[in-house]
């Protein structure tokens, strides 16, 4: 039986955001503390007019493809459930875009719920400016995402969510004086068992604002030769400048400034989507 919190947030316009718990009361009062932080008054302002949903069901894998499109459904169907920590969608009903947030309990054993949270968090706000932007990207075909920059969005979107997720990690890492770690083994062995060029790059952007969190709060990573080399040989001669632009991008706002850049490198690395 679904266990439902809707909160309505003080100052105007308010957040507009529901909890399903399926699982275990005592989550609530870990995200509303969490959704507490995350409700600033930018982020109300962007987020006006949609409906938020956080979710934790008893089968994440059956509702992530519930709210799947046909597309991603037609994926699980062929290649099974998916048994990530987390999954946003955009879900319209009525004419209405709202975002569900879902949650597989799994991160409640940790602190990993942090991240994952703050992660699909992030994502309903740089949508919400997308969206506001171009339109629901679900609606378009192949040619509107390309003339819309929407692939570009999608891997800048996921290397943002990355970061705030596991800049929120760290900062409560770095109460017992603990740090990220960075498997570079796990990271190569994902990379070359891919061979889909848009799961590289997302694979990529995480990685890297792995790497962006550890510099950004004292932890300084360098990549060495090695990995230097694997780099290049994967994306291209411009993978650093993938990076130095893709981490310069810090809103919408810098997104729309960039996306030609971004795009440029890309594609200059024959990437093309």
């Amino acid at each position: 039986m679904w266990l439902k919190i809707k909160k309505t947030f003080l100052n105007s316009p308010p957040l507009n955001l529901s909890i399903y718990n399926e699982i275990d009361k005592n989550f609530n009062s870990l995200i509303e503390k969490l959704i507490k932080e995350l409700n600033t008054k930018e982020n109300r302002l962007k987020l006006d007019g949609r409906k938020i949903d956080i979710i934790i069901p008893q089968n994440f894998g059956k509702t992530v493809y519930e709210y799947a499109t046909n597309e991603e459904k037609e994926y699980y169907t062929k290649n099974g459930y998916s048994d990530a920590l987390g999954n946003f969608s955009i879900y319209k009903e009525n004419n209405l875009i709202y975002y569900k947030l879902i949650i597989n309990h799994i991160v409640f054993k940790d602190l990993s719920y942090l991240s994952t949270i703050t992660h699909e968090f992030t994502h309903s706000i740089d949508f919400s400016e997308y969206i506001k932007k171009y339109g629901n990207p679900n609606d378009m075909n192949k040619f509107q995402k390309n003339k819309n920059f929407y692939f570009e969005f999608y891997l800048w979107t996921e290397f943002n969510a990355k970061k705030n997720g596991l800049l929120r990690y760290q900062k409560e890492l770095d109460k017992d004086n603990l740090k990220l770690s960075i498997c570079i083994e796990d990271f190569k062995n994902e990379i070359n068992i891919q061979n889909n060029r848009i799961s590289k790059l997302y694979t990529l952007v995480h990685f890297l604002a792995r790497c962006y969190v550890c510099n950004k709060v004292g932890y300084p990573f360098n990549i060495d030769i090695d990995l230097n080399l694997f780099l290049k040989s994967k994306f291209g001669l411009n993978i650093f400048l993938i990076q130095e632009t893709i981490e310069k991008i810090n809103s919408f706002k810098d997104f729309e400034k960039d996306k030609t850049e971004l795009r440029y490198f890309l594609n200059s690395n024959q990437f093309i989507f």
